[in-house]
């Protein structure tokens, strides 16, 4: 008598693991602080990646106090709207298109777990025509705690029926693998251009790109 699969999911994390909206932000506070005569802090900031908490590092609250023209969050909205124009520019990172058709081929479930918001993340995913291709989104308006808490993977896992061992996220920040960690499931980290300077050690398995992830190293399919 054959054994039904047990339902399993892949979870995406959306920025810098979808598309490197990372390296376009850091790009533009590099330029940004360069132009007023400002230095930017990019360990400070690969500290913030994968998280909507604050840290000590405030690049925008820098840049408001030394201008003097707007405040933190004009400055933050600005830099938002300036990612927004900056993606519509861009493909999604190498072998994302192509493992989301793959994965939903195979049976598997997929998820988006952001620690960014319903506003931000649902535009871009729609932009790339891919919104419709995942069976729940959670992002940081759904949880009380965003990464490196495990709220929003468990949120994932609770609203697809999912037991943790039968999960994989993909991730590009240490922020993300900690969640990860803490929600008890398998991670694999694709490092980009900006969090490739971060400790990636607590992950299950690193690549260089999802390209180069083979669903059948991590989940059963027949």
């Amino acid at each position: 008598m054959q054994t039904l699969k047990p339902t399993q999911v892949l979870i995406f994390d959306f920025d810098g693991l979808i598309v490197d909206t990372e390296s376009i932000g850091v790009r533009l506070l590099e330029q940004s602080f360069s132009n007023v005569g400002l230095k930017f802090n990019i360990e400070g900031f690969v500290k913030l990646v994968g998280t909507a908490s604050e840290g000590e590092y405030d690049p925008w609250k820098i840049y408001a106090e030394h201008t003097g023209k707007y405040s933190p969050k004009e400055v933050r909205e600005r830099y938002d709207q300036k990612i927004d124009e900056g993606v519509k520019q861009v493909e999604p990172m190498e072998g994302v298109l192509e493992l989301i058709d793959e994965a939903k081929a195979k049976g598997i479930l997929l998820a988006v777990g952001s620690s960014s918001s319903k506003a931000w993340v649902y535009p871009k995913l729609a932009h790339f025509g891919i919104l419709d291709k995942f069976d729940t989104i959670v992002t940081c308006d759904d949880v009380a705690d965003a990464k490196p808490n495990p709220d929003i993977f468990l949120k994932v896992l609770e609203r697809l029926h999912v037991e943790p061992g039968n999960a994989l996220v993909l991730e590009d920040s240490s922020n993300g693998i900690i969640a990860a960690n803490r929600a008890g499931i398998r991670v694999v980290v694709v490092p980009n251009a900006i969090t490739r300077r971060e400790d990636h050690s607590r992950a299950n398995y690193i690549l260089p790109s999802l390209k180069h992830l083979q669903l059948a190293d991590y989940f059963q399919l027949t």
